[in-house]
């Protein structure tokens, strides 16, 4: 068994989502959140995994996104089928570091009892070298320039979204997580998750670079599953 599996939202970037799984380590357990792509970027999945799950659903819309826990239900349903005692989560458009997840596999199995467990991430514009350094969560400084991301972090396979919140992104999501449970940033030299790519418009039609943090605050309503 994997010791941690990977989560992947993809939303029809098939060129994208072929850099996107050549990150993954082959083997790993992988379970798709795809929606609305077609069946060309099912078969680009399965070229690479054929043994991926996927979780299927129609087109998100951009007032899906930001105003119903959609997005926390499809990765829920993701969640319950992994069998790896830890998940992290990938975008068809970000990249993993090499040697990432054997860093946070590592921390887990030196630490049975723990959670969760972050890293750093950077950021790119797409076709460039990744370059900008972001700051990763801390659970003690809730603030809109304390970037957040799901990529840079692993967390045991008992923690959900938060179906009742009102937009549940990675904001909202590793921000309730970090009130409930204490959060370790691994050593900076094995601790380079990987790479957000901007680019000039994704599918749900943002423009490069936004930023979701200060809105995705006032949008937290609480709440916690496990």
């Amino acid at each position: 068994m994997n010791t941690v599996a990977v989560i992947l939202l993809s939303y029809n970037r098939p060129r994208m989502l072929r850099e996107a799984l050549a990150t993954i380590p082959p083997g790993t357990e992988l379970i798709v959140t795809d929606d609305g792509s077609d069946f060309d970027v099912q078969a680009v999945v399965r070229a690479a995994f054929p043994d991926a799950q996927f979780v299927l659903a129609p087109p998100l819309t951009i007032d899906e996104r930001l105003h119903t826990p959609r997005l926390g239900r499809l990765i829920n349903q993701a969640l319950g089928r992994v069998q790896a005692p830890a998940v992290t989560y990938l975008c068809d458009d970000d990249l993993f570091a090499p040697g990432w997840l054997d860093a946070a596999a590592g921390f887990f199995a030196r630490n049975p009892g723990e959670h969760w467990v972050r890293g750093t991430w950077y950021q790119f514009q797409d076709g460039q070298t990744p370059g900008q350094e972001v700051c990763p969560l801390d659970g003690r400084q809730l603030t809109t320039g304390n970037f957040a991301h799901a990529m840079a972090c692993v967390h045991g396979c008992g923690i959900r979204w938060n179906e009742a919140t009102i937009a549940c992104h990675d904001d909202v999501f590793l921000w309730d997580v970090a009130r409930h449970h204490n959060t370790y940033a691994l050593p900076h030299g094995g601790a380079v998750a990987g790479w957000r790519r901007l680019h000039a418009h994704n599918a749900l039609g943002f423009t490069a670079g936004a930023n979701y943090a200060p809105h995705a605050r006032e949008l937290f309503v609480g709440g916690f599953l496990e």
